[in-house]
């Protein structure tokens, strides 16, 4: 690939002959991770990259920097990098390029431009594209575009609809919105078109990504036992997510098929508040795009139990809806398998849910 008088060679040559030395490489990025701090006081980034002579096999580039902002920021899967004076070495029995700030520096283009554009996005201080490699910039651009990556196939690769709990895996996806769910921890929505199978009660999981439309429920949301009757049957059907990730600043109502995977304060403790000026529960609800905490209080969980002639028959409803067996504690998580149920819920501007014109049904 590389012409006489260029000083980059291949990602094949650098493992085969400059193993323990420094080479200039260019390569198409398959795959790169957030930036994180390193065993020592530097942060690191990991790019994996191919070239017409590895396009099968990834080479790890290892970006070591003392300033975060520094590191690489991939903006889309198959732009393409040229590194000058990495070392190749080996890690885990395996070569790898060493990018280190005091010797390396990097360039990073874009591959979606109409035409090859040899001004990168992002470079490193120091970065200067000598003239001779220039011509990778075109070639490097033509073999992103128009060559089918075998890099980055995995066996770990799994769809949303077989997901389980407590397994890693590899996912290939769509990221419809990034939320901050607190100080330094974001939260990615994601969709590969799949429905996700409903989360496990014992994950910590906040929510997940899927699609529904109208009169669309997935297979094991149905058929829908007969706990609940919902008072505006015209509503909208929405999914959470429809909740969440709607743009509009004002609240929103909608009907939604859940099932509700814990209530606060306890089954016990909710009896003894029916009836009291301080009625007020909350209801961790999920469906298969989103997990939320929804209030339930006042008139609205009046209206909720009013069907209820006593309060062992509301105690029996609640754990029905938690979907607790008759001879179990609410707390046997293993054993409960709730049950999923039709009802209307409202979220304030403020995305704050109220769980609303729902009723429980006693036969």
């Amino acid at each position: 690939m590389s012409g006489s008088s260029s000083t980059i060679i291949s990602i094949r040559e650098a493992r085969q002959k400059r193993l323990k030395k420094k080479a200039n490489l260019a390569g198409i990025v398959t795959e790169f991770s957030f930036p994180r701090k390193s065993a020592g006081t530097d942060y690191v980034s990991i790019l994996k990259i191919v070239d017409e002579s590895e396009m099968h096999e990834e080479l790890s580039v290892h970006m070591f920097s003392d300033r975060i902002e520094d590191l690489p920021l991939v903006q889309s899967y198959k732009d393409f990098i040229i590194l000058y004076h990495v070392m190749i070495k080996e890690y885990e029995n395996r070569p790898c390029a060493i990018c280190n700030k005091q010797y390396s520096s990097y360039a990073l283009f874009d591959v979606n431009s109409n035409t090859p554009n040899y001004t990168p996005y992002q470079a490193s201080r120091g970065f200067v594209l000598l003239e001779q490699d220039t011509g990778y910039v075109p070639r490097m651009w033509q073999v992103s575009r128009y060559h089918d990556m075998g890099a980055g196939n995995s066996e770990y690769i799994v769809s949303m609809k077989n997901l389980a709990a407590n397994q890693h895996f590899d996912l290939i996806c769509k990221v419809l919105h990034v939320q901050e769910a607190s100080r330094n921890r974001w939260m990615f929505f994601v969709w590969d078109g799949n429905d996700a199978p409903p989360l496990s009660l014992d994950t910590k999981t906040i929510d997940e990504r899927e699609t529904m439309e109208e009169g669309f429920l997935p297979t094991w949301s149905t058929p829908l036992p007969n706990l609940t009757v919902v008072d505006y049957p015209s509503l909208p059907t929405s999914t959470l997510m429809d909740f969440l990730t709607n743009s509009e600043e004002v609240a929103i109502a909608g009907r939604c098929i859940v099932r509700v995977v814990a209530i606060c304060p306890s089954v016990r403790e909710i009896c003894q508040l029916v009836g009291s000026t301080e009625q007020k529960i909350r209801l961790t609800l999920e469906d298969p795009t989103a997990r939320i905490h929804a209030h339930l209080c006042g008139r609205e969980l009046t209206r909720f139990s009013t069907c209820c002639l006593s309060l062992d028959v509301l105690a029996s409803k609640m754990n029905e809806l938690l979907g607790v067996p008759a001879n179990c504690e609410e707390e046997d998580n293993a054993a409960r398998k709730p049950p999923w149920i039709e009802c209307c819920l409202k979220m304030t501007s403020s995305q704050e849910f109220f769980f609303c014109g729902t009723r429980l049904v006693v036969q």
